[in-house]
């Protein structure tokens, strides 16, 4: 199978299951679908179909150096690590389908398949689920055979200044977070101290694990500034902290 995938124009007609698809929703929710994609080509025609949609529907940013340069608001890297991630990872005799999702703050890329090693050693070990097809995009040089897709994607989100989020169950599924926007723009600096912990609270209903870091980089401020809003919001009830220091989350006090 994981050979015919690979040759066929169209695998829909011999697995239901092999495709990808992609959806753009409004909002932070699942609510309210904008346009649905599926692709049922082979698998490589899959991923770059895979990957022009996400450069359609993603935003452009104009970068001004000596000349003016442009980017996607994610990294392309990211982007093709992940997706090529989920493709050839996934469980194929399992019902689902790559999934591909694009919210307001965030782009979530899942597949149906456990890991098949301690969630500790993800970004240093590499067991393929799918062998024969791993072997081909490795020839195909779309791989490499150390687990090193990970390492990129991290590397990749830390040069743009954004987080990324990894959830490792029957699912796996890798997030990585858009670049939020204040009123339309870039968060102005010496937002008072009031605007700017309304504004947390909003952040927190809209990504509960939003980090510190990327707090303080989206203000503007030091972490130590965003710690202590934090430690006041707390404080006066209006959030709480839930789980461990590393896989918890923020929670808005009702």
């Amino acid at each position: 199978m994981q050979v015919f995938y690979f040759f066929t124009k169209d695998i829909k007609k011999f697995f239901l299951n092999a495709t990808v698809v992609c959806v753009l929703y409004k909002g932070t929710s699942n609510v309210n679908i904008l346009d649905r994609k599926e692709y049922h080509n082979d698998f490589l025609t899959n991923y770059e179909n895979a990957i022009m949609y996400l450069m359609d529907k993603l935003n452009t940013e104009y970068i001004i150096k000596k000349e003016r340069e442009e980017r996607l608001e994610l990294p392309e890297e990211a982007l093709r690590e992940a997706v090529i991630n989920a493709m050839v990872h996934r469980d194929y005799y399992h019902e689902s389908h790559v999934q591909i999702d694009i919210y307001h703050n965030r782009v979530e890329i899942s597949n149906y398949g456990k890991l098949l090693f301690d969630k500790k050693y993800l970004g240093t070990k590499s067991s393929p689920r799918n062998p024969l097809l791993m072997d081909l995009l490795l020839r195909a040089g779309y791989v490499e055979k150390v687990g090193s897709g990970i390492k990129r994607i991290k590397h990749a989100m830390k040069n743009y200044n954004l987080d990324y989020d990894i959830d490792a169950d029957e699912f796996f599924t890798l997030t990585l977070f858009r670049k939020e926007k204040f009123s339309g723009d870039n968060v102005p600096k010496n937002v008072p101290k009031k605007e700017r912990q309304k504004f947390i609270i909003q952040k927190i209903k809209n990504r509960a694990k939003v980090t510190k870091r990327s707090l303080a980089s989206e203000f503007n401020v030091s972490p130590k500034t965003i710690q202590r809003d934090l430690n006041e919001l707390k404080k006066n009830k209006k959030i709480r902290y839930i789980g461990s220091k590393k896989g918890g989350h923020w929670e808005i006090i009702k």
